[in-house]
């Protein structure tokens, strides 16, 4: 059922809708990894082409994310306010544009398949691979675009378990229909190869977004299509939102490609090889934060909304105390277990020791990276994205470059690493002062 977050508990509150985020988060990473083990096995070629093609699905997901952000922010506080008939007219606006969205990037991306992967570097051979599963893997994405639209509609209600076992189904279903489309079986399956692939990811989204959208329509009733009075001002706070939170959310894959040049010419492709698997361990390691960002924001708009500052205050406050405590288990399990973690996932020696390195300086500043996240999902929240931009803007570049071309300027080791930890602690500490300036 609908959850009211502006009676109860906040931490039962903040729990409840955290949980079945973690299982989301780690089904969507588990997604791509099953995608990469299978076709990997196909051969280099097929690898390399799916490998162009993650930075084009994580572009269309910002998209997703961001509009979803939009989303959850406006209806969270539209509900706090008891507006429940608006709402239910702007969710329905809002799974139009999500449906508009979906088809004219499939269109688009279809259709520009050969120029966007050769500019992005691909063989003849690859852009063949690229081109069997992109013609699937756009209208996947499309599908996805659409589900997560109508998942920040699901947030703002407090409702996080149907978009996480959407997201749950649809990787089992993938892993399942991998191997039997990618290698067939006999006398019953023709190989597909890499083209199995992305039927199998096409699939996998739209049996999620089926069920995404009947529990939507059907028991929570979130649309109605007959009677649809068009706001345009809330239309527009939505996009005003959503369309800085999607950049937001592009600018750490931008900084982490950056990094890697960089580490390229300070060390060497095997320490390129090692700070991706750093950042892997590092990237499960802040789920609980990433579901908590995703569960924040709708505890803070609903009683922000319902003028119960006091309340949404209090939720902050939490949250920040939560980072606070994760923050010094990840410092301590991540420095204690760097180097057989990063044993995990590589044999080379060269790429254990950087990220072994990298995990034993950064993690014991992650929990400026985690207030960050927090802090930038609570400004989306109130509707103050362009603040949660600057933010996230100054940590992944502004403050990363900046401290990067300091160390460098002095030879001082390891820049790379040092001017992540740097930027993880200054922005820590500026948030936090303005967390207290803005709750005092």
């Amino acid at each position: 059922m609908k959850r009211d977050l502006t009676q109860g508990r906040i931490a039962d509150h903040l729990f409840k809708l955290s949980l079945p985020m973690v299982v989301s988060i780690t089904a969507s990473m588990s997604f791509n990894l099953v995608d990469t083990y299978f076709v990997g096995k196909l051969g280099v070629d097929q690898l390399a082409a799916l490998s162009f093609s993650f930075p084009v699905v994580l572009t269309i997901l910002n998209l997703s994310i961001g509009l979803a952000i939009g989303t959850s922010s406006v209806l969270s506080r539209m509900l706090g306010e008891k507006k429940e008939k608006e709402v239910q007219s702007l969710s329905t606006i809002i799974l139009l544009i999500g449906f508009a969205l979906s088809v004219s990037m499939t269109l688009i991306g279809v259709s520009t398949i050969s120029p966007l992967f050769r500019a992005l570097g691909a063989t003849p051979a690859q852009l063949d691979f690229a081109r069997e599963y992109m013609l699937w893997a756009y209208p996947a994405m499309g599908l996805r675009l659409i589900a997560v639209s109508i998942s920040g509609v699901y947030r703002a209600n407090g409702i996080t378990l149907i978009p996480s076992a959407s997201m749950l189904v649809a990787t089992l279903f993938n892993l399942v229909l991998d191997p039997i489309l990618i290698f067939g079986i006999p006398e019953l399956v023709t190989p597909l190869g890499i083209t199995g692939a992305g039927i199998a990811t096409l699939l996998g989204n739209l049996l999620a977004l089926c069920f995404e959208f009947y529990m939507a329509a059907v028991k929570y009733k979130f649309f109605s299509f007959r009677d649809i009075s068009f706001r345009s001002e809330k239309l527009k706070e939505v996009l005003r939102i959503a369309v800085p939170a999607s950049i937001a959310n592009s600018l750490n894959p931008i900084a982490l490609n950056i990094a890697n040049y960089l580490i390229a010419i300070e060390v060497s492709t095997l320490g390129v090889a090692g700070f991706g698997v750093a950042t892997k361990i590092q990237f499960f390691s802040m789920i609980p934060i990433l579901a908590m960002s995703a569960a924040i924001g709708p505890i803070v708009g609903q009683n922000h909304g319902s003028s119960q500052k006091q309340r949404a205050h209090s939720a902050m406050r939490l949250a920040f105390k939560i980072c606070f405590l994760w923050g010094l288990v990840q410092a301590i399990c991540l420095t204690a277990f760097a180097y057989p973690l990063s044993n995990l996932f590589t044999e080379s020696t060269e790429s254990i020791e950087y990220s072994s390195l990298y995990l034993n300086w950064v993690s014991v500043t992650l929990v400026g990276y985690s207030l960050v996240i927090i802090y930038s999902a609570i400004l989306n929240a109130l509707g103050e994205a362009n603040k949660a931009f600057v933010i996230i803007l100054s940590r992944s570049l502004g403050l990363f470059l900046t401290i990067y071309f300091i160390l460098d300027a002095f030879s001082i080791n390891s820049p790379v690493i040092l001017a992540i930890s740097g930027a993880n602690l200054v922005m820590g500490a500026f948030v936090l002062y303005s967390f207290k300036t803005k709750v005092s």
